[in-house]
């Protein structure tokens, strides 16, 4: 059936009307304009000889173009940009056209020229338009209306879609913040978002971005980003920001060839602004203290911050220290847990009873120094042995160019 009826739109009028298809004085231009509630001036062809030589679908794309150029106040080879971009507008029922620019125009606020530079917003259905108006009053804690104007794609998305991705985003607690900056993520299907936010938390690296305001970068262009860490990793490179996993091409591409495994520290305080309630300035300011906090993967941040507030140290303790977070835990528990056993602090204690067992002469150390001094020592006796260089953070990976220092 669907073919005889491309074939027959495909014949020229003249022939339709010969067989009786169409009546002989029909007027098909005002036939099409008679779906519209608000028609445009009369549809004037050349001459009606040159019309009914004209196939069936040739008079609907000129009488649409006709309407579209009026209604829309546009030039005809703009509308040819337009119609070629968009070549599946010619086949749009007329009336469904007009009710969709009715709610673009008067439900939405959109201008004509907005809608010209965005000319697949006549392919909408009227319909889930306005079910998603009706429906829908905020996402990501801005009106409708506002995520609208500034994604156009999403008013293309169906609305129980829209309702799931925006309940899945919340069930995995991606904040207000990091919806509003990644509104196209709405153009996906709430499946697909489900699936990639489950990612999300699996991957290490991905994982300590979970709080990030552009987290929803990761997820939208998700595939692209775990492409570009599986290659990052096999190059030994551990510092992939989210920039760089989500930027364009040529960014990345840049960032390969230079390889310097290293960010700008973004994530890292951003992460820690969070974590650690504080302001960003003032984490970026004692961080750069240590030359090489930027070479540091925000995954072993991440990893020994946990490590430390699970033995017990608060969020005080940790920014007072902040720079035992660039070194893995493995480097902080060794040092932890020799600490009560370090010969060199036993002039720092007061001396016990000879009755002392080694036991209650070890918890008297660790009872004794507070715990951001204990970081401090910590970090004091990591780098002892690399001159204070700051190239202890790589003393687990990297065999560092300097020689350890002797002990005597």
């Amino acid at each position: 059936m669907y073919c005889m009826y491309i074939t027959i739109t495909r014949k020229p009028l003249r022939l339709l009307k010969a067989y009786q298809y169409i009546p002989s004085q029909f007027d098909i231009p005002q036939s099409f304009l008679s779906y519209l509630n608000e028609p445009p001036p009369p549809f004037n062809p050349i001459s009606g000889d040159a019309l009914d030589d004209k196939s069936f679908v040739d008079i609907q794309v000129a009488v649409l173009r006709h309407y579209l150029c009026w209604r829309l106040e546009m030039q005809s080879a703009e509308l040819d940009v337009l119609m070629k971009t968009y070549s599946r507008l010619k086949n749009r029922s007329f009336r469904l056209v007009e009710e969709s620019l009715k709610i673009l125009e008067e439900k939405i606020g959109f201008s004509k020229e907005k809608i010209r530079r965005h000319g697949y917003l006549m392919h909408t259905h009227p319909g889930n338009t306005l079910d998603t108006l009706n429906r829908i009053k905020t996402i990501g804690g801005e009106s409708i209306i506002t995520v609208f104007h500034r994604y156009p794609k999403v008013i293309a998305s169906a609305t129980d879609t829209l309702i799931k991705t925006a309940q899945y985003l919340h069930d995995f607690g991606i904040p207000d913040a990091a919806i509003q900056k990644c509104p196209e993520l709405f153009t996906l299907g709430s499946d697909t978002v489900f699936q990639r936010l489950t990612v999300l938390q699996s991957v290490p690296e991905f994982s300590g971005l979970a709080k990030n305001p552009r987290v929803l970068r990761l997820v939208h262009y998700q595939r692209k980003a775990y492409s570009r860490l599986s290659f990052l990793q096999q190059l030994k490179m551990k510092c992939a920001s989210l920039h760089i996993l989500s930027s364009p091409q040529a960014h990345f591409d840049r960032y390969v060839r230079e390889g310097s495994d290293r960010t700008r520290g973004v994530d890292m305080t951003k992460f820690l602004s969070l974590e650690l309630d504080a302001s960003e300035v003032k984490i970026r300011k004692l961080l750069a203290r240590h030359p090489y906090w930027c070479h540091v993967p925000l995954v072993t941040v991440r990893d020994t911050l946990d490590f430390l507030l699970n033995r017990g140290f608060t969020k005080c303790h940790i920014l007072f220290n902040i720079h035992a977070l660039l070194y893995s835990r493995n480097q902080l528990k060794k040092e932890l847990d020799s600490l009560s056993s370090c010969c060199e602090l036993n002039m720092c204690f007061p001396a016990l009873k000879e009755t002392a067992t080694v036991e209650a002469e070890h918890q008297r150390k660790i009872d004794y120094l507070p715990p951001e001094r204990r970081l401090a020592l910590c970090l004091y006796f990591i780098e002892r042995n690399f001159y204070f260089t700051g190239d202890g953070i790589w003393a687990d990976s990297i065999v560092s160019g300097l020689a350890p220092a002797s002990d005597t």
